[in-house]
């Protein structure tokens, strides 16, 4: 693995040039996001992470962590929820 190159957050009204060389681009870092950071980093590349609301969590994090995998789902009907995707 790479050594980390932490970078503080600015506004981008700061930034006057950009000059950084990466080899993974990551935007945006929510669950996604950050699962491919890490594995891109863990392969050995160099991995540069944007993310509009200046932290980790980004989208995934605003959404309080719930993820929906939609109606009648095997793990849904053994735990006895009744769903289905239209509903």
């Amino acid at each position: 693995m790479t050594v980390r190159n932490p970078v503080t957050p600015r506004a981008a009204g700061e930034v006057s040039h950009y000059d950084l060389e990466t080899d993974v681009l990551v935007v945006g870092y929510g669950a996604a996001g950050a699962s491919a950071a890490f594995e891109a980093a863990h392969a050995g590349a160099r991995v540069l992470v944007v993310d509009r609301s200046g932290g980790a969590g980004g989208a995934s994090a605003m959404s309080g962590g719930e993820i929906y995998l939609g109606g009648g789902t095997p793990i849904q009907v053994a735990c006895g929820f009744d769903d289905t995707p239209e509903a």
